[in-house]
């Protein structure tokens, strides 16, 4: 299972101690895929704890790895259990719990019309 991150939107105070642009919530996705094509996602939002101001980063600085840990960090185990989330929905996929079946007999009275 290959599984991908994605940052969509990422919310900011536009002036908090000083500093500007300083994002507050981030918008994520997460994706996983199979290698025969099927594919499911979630999609949430965290919040991001106050910024030091030492170790701040621009917001044009920002790099999708450094969301990803805040994200990440921010889920802690919930992520794993996205993670499996997302597999039980391709399992499901794969082999469905339930499905729609034409009924024995109508194959039966196809096969026993009499030719036109």
């Amino acid at each position: 299972m290959i599984y991908s991150w994605n940052f969509p939107a990422l919310h900011v105070a536009r002036h908090a101690d000083g500093l500007s642009n300083v994002v507050t919530d981030v918008d994520w996705m997460l994706s996983a895929s199979d290698d025969e094509g099927h594919s499911a996602a979630i999609t949430g939002r965290v919040g991001i704890a106050d910024p030091d101001a030492g170790s701040f980063t621009d917001f044009d600085s920002l790099t999708t790895e450094q969301v990803q840990g805040w994200v990440e960090d921010q889920l802690g185990s919930e992520a794993g259990k996205l993670k499996a989330m997302l597999d039980a929905r391709i399992a499901e996929m794969i082999d469905p719990p339930v499905a729609i079946l034409t009924p024995p007999w109508a194959a039966q009275q196809t096969d026993n019309e009499p030719a036109v």
